[in-house]
């Protein structure tokens, strides 16, 4: 049983949000770029939850549409170029955050792809940049506003409550797809 409170967004939900994204677009080929998911939960989750909703969507994704990064752009960037260098190149790809889908873009760009248009990218976490037009990064949001705000809540209940009313709480906050040019959707 778990002795610690824990407050995480919705890490497996977004990525299948992802999942069901391209696959309303019609991808079929459709790679991930994971994080460490050796020592990364949140990497774990989120390649899980996509894993599963594209198999649920009966869309299969080779081990070759799997490439691990380490959560940098120029690990991005070197998984694209991997993935560019196959047999089959996949004609989207969900990186696990949005630094890594950075480095993507990049790759693509590099490459004379079109993102967007040819290649569909999608990130985690909505940062800053994802936002910036030369990016315009379809991507999950995270809601670290939201979440800051539960785990201001959940410490301020502990501390009313005292030490003897103590029970550890576990809490998963909601997340949204932000669509942006990337993608080749249309912004919602």
């Amino acid at each position: 049983e778990a002795r610690l409170d824990w407050v995480d967004t919705d890490n497996a939900g977004g990525a299948a949000l992802v999942g069901d994204h391209f696959a309303s677009l019609g991808h079929k080929k459709v790679a991930v770029v994971t994080g460490p998911t050796d020592i990364s939960e949140n990497a774990a989750a989120r390649l899980r939850g996509f894993d599963e909703r594209m198999a649920a969507l009966g869309l299969h994704t080779p081990d070759a549409y799997h490439v691990e990064g380490d959560f940098t752009e120029g690990s991005g960037e070197k998984a694209m170029e991997q993935l560019l260098g196959s047999k089959d190149p996949p004609t989207a790809v969900f990186a696990c955050n949005d630094s890594m889908a950075l480095g993507v873009v990049r790759a693509l760009r590099k490459a004379g792809r079109t993102v967007g248009r040819e290649v569909a990218v999608a990130g985690y976490d909505d940062i800053h940049e994802a936002a910036y037009p030369e990016y315009d990064l379809t991507t999950v949001d995270a809601q670290t506003t939201l979440l800051g705000r539960e785990v201001a809540t959940l410490l301020l209940q502990k501390i009313q409550a005292g030490p003897e009313a103590w029970r550890p709480r576990h809490q998963v906050v909601p997340v949204r797809l932000v669509q942006r040019s990337s993608s080749g959707a249309p912004r919602v």
